[in-house]
């Protein structure tokens, strides 16, 4: 049994220190390692294990960011405004994140258009091989 695991296992009942960002962080790094770190991301919030601080919904949200799942990111960001004290910090990280999508958005459209103009390139090259070939 890992050293995290071990933690996970003896503070998820310690309601003196649900809130204490220590423990909160040891939780989601535990979460990390995981196959299915949503899974332990609910046993936190079902225990109330971070809830004061927004820490655990930002860390949520970067988990998601991570794997492209832009929407739960984005609905955990929410979620953490719905239920934090800390709410200057929250946006200013939700702010972040929106401006990280919209780089992303970008950067994908920029490359979607340079692969159309490409087969657009190829098309054309093709067309006047066929139309050489028929000279």
């Amino acid at each position: 049994m890992s050293l995290l695991k071990k933690f996970v296992e003896a503070f998820a009942d310690l309601a003196e220190v649900k809130d204490d960002k220590r423990v909160v962080t040891r939780f989601t790094e535990y979460a990390q390692t995981q196959n299915y770190p949503l899974v332990v991301y609910n046993y936190m919030e079902e225990k109330g294990i971070g809830k004061a601080p927004y820490f655990l919904y930002y860390t949520m949200a970067r988990k998601f960011e991570k794997q492209a799942q832009f929407y739960s990111a984005l609905d955990a960001f929410r979620e953490g405004l719905k239920v934090s004290e800390a709410k200057d910090g929250l946006l200013e990280d939700l702010t972040q994140f929106k401006l990280r999508m919209k780089k992303r958005i970008d950067k994908e459209m920029g490359k979607k258009s340079e692969s159309s103009s490409v087969r657009v390139k190829r098309k054309s090259a093709e067309k006047e091989d066929t139309d050489i070939a028929e000279v």
